[in-house]
């Protein structure tokens, strides 16, 4: 029987089975233009859209540009769990799941400071959010407890799955990545409390960021790493994002200034910005004041802010250019089940990327993925449908499906989506 499943499907888990450093090299160079040539056929540009088409009036982070950066982030987890959980050695890619990791609070911190601007929260947000995020979530870690039995042969502490299914969520198997479910639960806490305190907005934006670092402080317990462990890198993310959300206008008008003073200076100023980040810059600087450990632990915490910063840059490039990619909003408009998804059916048990080739296996699993996110959906709003008796706001959806039915349209036929 493990002779047949192992012909079926192996498992990298422990570091177990690991794909040769070179063969991945190459594979993932291919895989990688072939993404490129990918996004790039299935793109449209400002030229190729609509332009009768009225942009609403703040067009800064519109729903396809946030879309977009989703799309991206899901290709650059899926690559940097490759690299770090089923490949041998380093690659550039190692650490990529927490960039992805940082592009996701981003976006969740702009939209939601752009759709409340912290106002007081009634419990429609909570019910709004548990409805997107419950039955997902639910439904993946069934199957991957029902998969763990049947081929690893796995049983789990049942106090274990209960807390995984209240949302308390470890960093550990059958789905180590479903820990940041658990903190943007926490943030969403975080972001209604603030919104209570009273009605100005600085004081509002100075208590998120007390209480990330009362997370962070937290997450050093050595009693509650397993839970919190990963939050302290990410602290200054999500309440700086709400920050940038609030303040959208006026960096937009920045933003825009720039651009039309020098574009070589802008394209310039968010490529150091990226690699600065790349590079974990700014140690020297810290090291003057702070000793090793902690000049490495406060630049871990600062480092994100490069990113913020050319994710912003970005956005607006995407928004003023209109750049549409038909491959990215798919990707980005199932990104969340895609994540959800991921990693168990590339580590636990890995039925494509242990074959040769390589960078063929690599899009059938992509594939596989985004119809395994697909069926995930629909099965999560059926059941969202009968819990709560009602008819799915499916407006996002609808407005995405239009927008990449749109770029794949001749281009008289084409419309800009309001965001």
């Amino acid at each position: 029987m493990e002779a047949i499943l192992g012909k079926l499907f192996i498992s990298h888990l422990e570091g177990t089975s690991q794909i040769p450093l070179s063969y991945a090299t190459r594979s993932l160079t291919i895989i990688f233009m072939i993404l490129l040539a990918l996004v790039a056929i299935s793109s449209k540009w400002k030229s190729q859209i609509e332009k009768e088409t009225k942009l609403h009036d703040n067009p800064f982070f519109t729903i396809e540009t946030t879309t977009t950066l989703r799309g991206i982030a899901i290709l650059i987890l899926i690559f940097g769990h490759l690299s770090f959980r089923c490949v041998e050695g380093i690659l550039p890619f190692e650490y990529a799941g927490s960039w992805a990791v940082t592009v996701f609070l981003y976006l969740s911190g702009i939209g939601l400071a752009k759709t409340y601007g912290l106002q007081k929260m009634d419990r429609k947000f909570w019910i709004k959010r548990l409805r997107r995020l419950a039955f997902p979530v639910w439904l993946t870690f069934l199957l991957f407890y029902v998969l763990d039995f049947l081929l690893l042969r796995k049983n789990y502490d049942p106090s274990s799955i209960v807390l995984n299914f209240l949302g308390i969520i470890s960093e550990s198997p059958p789905n180590q990545s479903a820990w940041y479910i658990m903190y943007i639960l926490v943030l969403y806490g975080a972001f209604c409390t603030v919104s209570c305190l009273g009605s100005n907005t600085a004081v509002k934006s100075v208590g998120l960021f007390l209480i990330s670092a009362i997370l962070a402080t937290c997450s050093t317990q050595s009693w509650l790493k397993p839970y919190l462990g990963m939050w302290k890198q990410y602290s200054l993310v999500f309440p700086t994002a709400v920050l940038i959300g609030l303040h959208a206008q006026k960096i937009n008008g920045y933003l825009k200034s720039l651009y039309s003073v020098s574009r070589p200076i802008y394209l310039g100023s968010l490529l150091v910005m990226l690699i600065l980040y790349y590079r974990q810059s700014g140690v020297f600087v810290l090291s003057q004041f702070l000793s090793a450990g902690a000049c490495r632990e406060t630049m871990g915490i600062l480092n994100p802010l490069y990113l913020l910063g050319s994710l912003t840059m970005a956005s607006y490039l995407l928004d003023n250019l209109r750049f549409r990619s038909g491959l990215l909003l798919l990707l980005g408009n199932y990104s969340f089940e895609i994540f959800l998804l991921h990693l168990p059916f590339m580590e636990s048990y890995d039925f494509f990327l242990f074959r040769k080739p390589l960078w063929v296996f690599f899009f059938l699993y992509v594939g596989l993925l985004v119809f395994m996110s697909y069926e995930l959906r629909l099965l999560s709003d059926r059941m969202k449908s009968l819990v709560f008796r009602t008819r799915q706001d499916s407006g996002t959806y609808l407005r995405l499906s239009a927008t990449t039915r749109g770029l794949l349209a001749k281009p008289d036929e084409t419309r800009t989506i309001k965001g």
